[in-house]
């Protein structure tokens, strides 16, 4: 081995080593934005789809897959039942219960979303609006999901595929 190519190899490894140093930070950003991409397209595609529901026959019925990182929590709000009182069924499978804070629960009601998706655990979330989609029964996905929609004559319904 020549001089000229143990300068290079050490070269190289200096700079392979300032990358992972200084560009971690970068990389983590880079993924962080993929995955409000990913909630973001799964947000437009559910608003497309629940629009293309709504158009067609009362009980048509069309899966939807919600293709989002595992640690993003979509929540469905069924709008007439907030949450707001003790007696309320807010929630009520186990596996998908949701006990939102006074606080989300009051946002929900006031602006009347009907989805409220947290990014992360330590996230306060933030609600949306789906026009003509209304949940006959609230709930949380937590991850990638296969859901249901379903035209109601009125309002499209989204349920979890067993």
């Amino acid at each position: 081995m020549d001089v000229g190519m143990v300068f290079a190899i050490i070269l190289t490894t200096i700079v392979i080593v300032l990358i992972l140093t200084f560009g971690m930070e970068q990389i983590r950003e880079l993924l962080g934005i993929g995955k409000l991409a990913q909630v973001a397209n799964s947000m437009q595609k559910l608003r497309d789809d629940v629009d293309l529901v709504y158009t067609l026959a009362e009980g048509t019925t069309k899966p939807f897959k919600l293709g989002i990182p595992s640690d993003v929590r979509f929540c469905f709000v069924d709008i007439q039942n907030t949450g707001a009182n003790e007696d309320s069924e807010y929630f009520a499978d186990p596996k998908t219960r949701w006990n939102p804070e006074a606080g989300v629960a009051r946002e929900i009601g006031r602006k009347g979303y009907n989805i409220w998706i947290y990014q992360s655990a330590n996230d306060f979330g933030k609600g949306y609006l789906v026009e003509n989609l209304d949940p006959e029964e609230s709930f949380c996905a937590l991850g990638p999901r296969s859901l249901i929609l379903q035209n109601k004559g009125f309002f499209v319904d989204i349920a979890i595929i067993a």
